[in-house]
């Protein structure tokens, strides 16, 4: 019984370290692109950075149709503590759109133009 209760312990201890883990990578991803450019334009959705993609030769050839809005930056000028809706240079309330056809890439709308942001994956 004590043996089934020390495994049952370790399980639950290993899945909450685990957890805990996991909750902070993209923290961590969203201030290393920010040491490595302190420049850095990108924005978090749905707890994943958007880099913006603009000088990407072959987004460059994608055809733009947006699709359906997505959200609105909330905060801007961030560089720590990121959470969903921060970006680093767009302003607040700057909408982003889906990009009909395609999941990697999202549309940031500026002055009626749309800027392509990439999902940024480690790795």
């Amino acid at each position: 019984m004590k043996r089934l209760r020390g495994i049952v312990l370790f399980l639950l201890l290993t899945s909450l370290i685990t957890g805990c883990f996991r909750s902070t990578k993209n923290n961590a991803t969203s201030e290393v692109l920010l040491k490595t450019n302190t420049n850095a334009d990108f924005f978090i959705m749905d707890n994943t950075v958007y880099k913006n993609a603009i000088d990407i030769d072959w987004v460059k050839g994608i055809s733009v149709k947006e699709g359906s809005a997505l959200g609105r930056i909330n905060k801007t000028k961030v560089k720590r503590n990121f959470k969903n809706w921060n970006a680093t240079v767009l302003g607040v309330g700057t909408e982003i759109y889906k990009l009909e056809d395609r999941q990697d890439i999202v549309l940031a709308k500026k002055d009626d133009k749309y800027i392509p942001y990439i999902k940024y994956v480690e790795g």
